[in-house]
C-alpha cells in the first residue's frame, strides 16, 4: 500500500498472561523490560512485514494488570528509518487517534520527562527539571465538554451561579482547568511533584460554534466581513472571564502559562482552528494572544 494509516488495537487480558506478570509495580523504569518484550515480537521479520502488508502504521496494547491496577498502554509506531515498530515513550498512557491532538513534540527536548495521570486520568502531567534546578511541569489535557456541573466543588459552582452567565466553551474550559488545579494542590506539598512553573494545555474535542463562545442571554449579530475581528474580541473577553475567576489560584500554583486549542465552525472568516496563549503575570493581570490557522 501507498500509506500506512490503519491501527492495531490489542488487549492482553487475564491475571496469568506473562506480560501482566512482568510489571505490576507501577514503576516507569521497569516497564522497559515489557516493552523490550513486545519490540522483540514485533520485530520479526515475518510479523512485520505481514502488518506492514494490510497498512498497520500503529499498534496500541493495553495490558492487564492485577491488584486493581489500572492498566498499562504501549503505542508502537513504524518507523521508516529504523525499518521496524518502535514505541516513543512520550506517548506512553495515550490514545494513539488523540495523542496528536496534546502536541507532545514540543516536549521531546526536555531530559528526564516524569510521567504522572490525574486521578480521574483527564489530565497528562509532564514533570522536567531544567538547569538551573527549575521544576517544570506540562499538563495536557483533551476537552469533551460534558454538560453536567461534574468538575466544580460546591463552592466553585455556587460562585459561578452568583456570577453573570458564562459561555459553554468557557464553562467547559474552567472545568478542565479546575481539574487540573485540583491535581496540583494534592502535589503542592510533594518536593518532587511541586512545579516552580507550570504549564497547562487544553485542546477542545468538539467544534465549536460561534454561540457556544458567547453566554445564553446575550444575542450576537456579526457581519461577515467583520467576523474574524469579530470572534478575535469574543475569545479575549472569554479568556480575561476565566483568568478572572481562577487567575488569582493559578498564580499561587506557579501557573505561568495556559493555552486553549479550538477548532471554530463558521461560513465566514472566523472558520478554522484557533489557540489562545494566556501569560498569567501576577493572578490579577494576564496577557492574551492569538493564532489563527
Amino acid at each position: 500500500p501507498t500509506s500506512h494509516g490503519n491501527m492495531l488495537h490489542i488487549a492482553l487480558v487475564g491475571v496469568n498472561n506473562q506480560m501482566s506478570l512482568l510489571q505490576d509495580s507501577g514503576d516507569e523504569d521497569q516497564a522497559q523490560e515489557r516493552i523490550n518484550r513486545l519490540a522483540k515480537i514485533l520485530r520479526e521479520k515475518e510479523v512485520s512485514s505481514g502488518l506492514r502488508d494490510v497498512a498497520i502504521g500503529v499498534i496500541s496494547c493495553i495490558i492487564q494488570r492485577d491488584e486493581g491496577r489500572t492498566p498499562m498502554r504501549h503505542s508502537f509506531y513504524w518507523s521508516a528509518e529504523k525499518n521496524y515498530y518502535d514505541e516513543d515513550p512520550l506517548l506512553r498512557h495515550l490514545e494513539p487517534p488523540l495523542s496528536t491532538y496534546l502536541e507532545l513534540g514540543k516536549l521531546k527536548g526536555y531530559e528526564n520527562i516524569k510521567y504522572t495521570p490525574s486521578r480521574d486520568r483527564q489530565w497528562h502531567l509532564y514533570t522536567v527539571v531544567d538547569k538551573p534546578s527549575i521544576q517544570r511541569m506540562f499538563l495536557r489535557t483533551l476537552v469533551r465538554q460534558p454538560i453536567s456541573n461534574e468538575g466544580f466543588t460546591g463552592v466553585e459552582l455556587a460562585t459561578l451561579q452568583t456570577q453573570r452567565p458564562i459561555s459553554f466553551t468557557s464553562r467547559s474550559i474552567l472545568r478542565s482547568l479546575m481539574g487540573a488545579m485540583e491535581e496540583l494542590e494534592l502535589n503542592s506539598h510533594s518536593a518532587t511533584l511541586r512545579p516552580d512553573n507550570a504549564h497547562m494545555y487544553l485542546y477542545i474535542v468538539r467544534e465549536q460554534q460561534i454561540h457556544d463562545l458567547v453566554p445564553y442571554n446575550r444575542e450576537v449579530n456579526i457581519d461577515d466581513q467583520q467576523e474574524e475581528a469579530a470572534v478575535e474580541m469574543i475569545l479575549a473577553e472569554l479568556a480575561l472571564e476565566i483568568h478572572g475567576f481562577a487567575g488569582v489560584r493559578m498564580h499561587r500554583l506557579n501557573v505561568c502559562e495556559w493555552e486553549v486549542k479550538l477548532w471554530v465552525s463558521s461560513s465566514g472568516q472566523a472558520n478554522g482552528s484557533w489557540r489562545i496563549v494566556v501569560t498569567n503575570v501576577t493572578g490579577h493581570t494576564c496577557t492574551v494572544h492569538f493564532n489563527v490557522a
